[in-house]
């Protein structure tokens, strides 16, 4: 009689003089074993990703009373004031500027987070 042999993607196995039955219970084994091994690999990676928090601070001079003037805003990292009504916006840069002084070398917070908790998308 001759050697049949089964396989799906791995070890083959011999199913000469195996009953129909006894065959696609091979089967259907061998294809559940594979499915839970594309499973596994396609799980997505835990606590693989690092999320850190830095408080860093700009301060502004400028030559208004602020509880005085029409409006006032900060807007990334300027500040604009508006004296009066219907007056121009005039820009202030800041006097300490957190991003060209702070150094980032240390974070205020540190906490290991999964890429879901980022919003993070593999391409």
């Amino acid at each position: 009689m001759p050697t049949i042999l089964f396989s799906i993607g791995g070890e083959e196995t011999d199913i000469s003089g195996k009953s129909s039955k006894e065959v696609l219970d091979l089967v259907k084994k061998e294809y559940k074993k594979k499915v839970e091994e594309k499973e596994e690999e396609e799980e997505p990676k835990k606590n693989n990703c690092v999320s850190v928090k830095y408080e860093v601070y700009s301060d502004f001079r400028c030559p208004y009373d602020l509880k005085k003037v029409f409006g006032w805003w900060v807007k990334y990292n300027t500040l604009y004031i508006v004296v009066n009504e219907g007056d121009e916006a005039i820009e202030f840069d800041p006097y300490y500027n957190c991003v060209e002084q702070y150094d980032f070398k240390r974070p205020d917070e540190v906490e290991i987070v999964e890429e879901e908790d980022i919003g993070y998308d593999e391409e």
